[in-house]
């Protein structure tokens, strides 16, 4: 509480706007992460602010991967959407990382999985155009968190949606012929498993 107190402390919203790029990148990123670091749930409306708010783009992944830590709200789900087809290859990976950690259904406070139905959706309509390996890497890992059906008693997606996210993994994540298909398949594999309610090994 400490830290999470003296970083909120240094964040002056109503200036951070219109603050230089140097400034916002050298003082505020950090406190940014440190925010997410600390695991308090409490920072997700300040963080969900300076998304909204701050002009620069220069703090998406930072912000991203922050609320992915912390965010426990269907607020936090619907703000994020509208990234998931961003013109920048960062911005897609980052924010599909942060809707795995927001999604997984394996966490003990879980988000209703009602409130992740429209973004499957939208993640699978990205899979068809996503032209970046690493990108559509962690399109498949947010599908596998969200339609997670390995805890039954865990709010989860039903059967069709299941299925045909599987199908869509199957269909689109085998685009990369080259030595970035590899890891893509092991991210399809996982997924697929998760999905299908499969027990995963240790390693996995």
């Amino acid at each position: 509480n400490l830290v999470y107190n003296a970083c909120i402390s240094l964040i002056d919203q109503r200036r951070l706007q219109y603050a230089p790029t140097d400034i916002l990148n050298n003082l505020i990123r950090p406190i940014i992460e440190t925010i997410g670091k600390t695991g308090l749930n409490k920072g997700e409306s300040k963080l969900i602010y300076l998304l909204n708010n701050i002009l620069s783009d220069s703090l998406h992944q930072s912000l991203f991967i922050s609320l992915g830590k912390i965010g426990h709200s269907a607020n936090c789900v619907l703000t994020l959407q509208k990234y998931i087809d961003s013109s920048h290859k960062a911005d897609r990976i980052s924010v599909m990382w942060a809707y795995g950690k927001l999604g997984a259904r394996e966490k003990e406070n879980f988000i209703p999985i009602e409130h992740f139905l429209p973004i499957i959706d939208l993640i699978i309509r990205q899979l068809a155009n996503e032209d970046h390996p690493e990108a559509l890497e962690f399109s498949i890992y947010a599908l596998g968190e969200i339609c997670d059906r390995r805890f039954p008693n865990n709010d989860i997606v039903d059967e069709k949606t299941a299925s045909n996210v599987i199908n869509n993994i199957k269909i689109y994540g085998s685009v990369f012929r080259d030595i970035n298909q590899i890891q893509i398949d092991k991210f399809a594999s996982l997924a697929i498993d998760m999905i299908s309610g499969k027990s995963l090994s240790e390693d996995e």
